[in-house]
């Protein structure tokens, strides 16, 4: 076949998902759906028979078996290259995912155009995230290279941090967080201030609802 075609392999246990990026491939002559799967983890022996040159995946909540997946995947010779297609942009998503070295993330919200973009970018080896997903992620520490260094905002925190930010988000006050934690209300805002600039939020409910979607705290 055509060393200019790149072949897809797509697992997503929602047949409508599957049917749309069958859609999305159709007719484009540099990219063909080889393969689709229903299970996350039956993907290497898909791999192994069909030998794609792209994987494609949804996330596969509750289990979240495809990042112990993928992992695998990336050290196989040779390497599929990998993409998450997927409804979720949580934090904690974001960064299992980099953990696992995918190779780009884009929700199906994304335009159609984004989608094709990110499959031949990934497919001709560059990393590919959608916007929304590349505005949570910043670079991380004590790594060498700037692929290993990229992480999660939430993920930048520290363990005080996290606290404090459990706390602001169930509605207390700075003066209850000092209290609660037993600091002072200047340590306290001055550790609001910071994680909210590494959050990249600039309010109390934008806080409180990135603590929600989290998992943080319980609506």
């Amino acid at each position: 076949m055509d060393a200019e075609i790149t072949r897809i392999l797509y697992v997503d246990r929602h047949p409508v998902a599957r049917a749309g990026l069958a859609a999305l491939v159709a007719g484009e002559p540099d990219l063909i759906l080889i393969g689709e799967g229903t299970d996350i983890s039956l993907a290497p022996r898909l791999v192994d028979a069909l030998k794609p040159d792209l994987v494609v995946t949804a996330i596969d909540v509750p289990d979240l078996n495809c990042f112990t997946v993928l992992d695998s995947l990336r050290r196989r010779t040779p390497r599929p290259r990998t993409l998450i297609f997927s409804e979720f942009q949580h934090d904690g998503y974001i960064a299992r995912a980099l953990d696992a070295g995918v190779d780009g993330y884009v929700t199906k919200d994304a335009p159609v155009s984004t989608v094709r973009t990110a499959i031949r970018r990934i497919a001709h080896g560059e990393r590919f995230f959608s916007e929304n997903i590349q505005s949570r992620i910043v670079p991380g520490r004590g790594a060498a290279s700037a692929d290993q260094t990229r992480t999660s905002r939430t993920a930048t925190l520290t363990a005080r941090e996290m606290d404090i930010l459990r706390c602001l988000s169930l509605g207390m006050s700075v003066k209850q967080v000092a209290d609660t934690l037993c600091i002072s209300a200047k340590t306290v805002d001055n550790h609001k201030t910071k994680l909210m600039f590494k959050l990249g939020i600039h309010d109390r409910v934008e806080l409180s609802r990135m603590a929600i979607r989290e998992g943080i705290v319980t609506a």
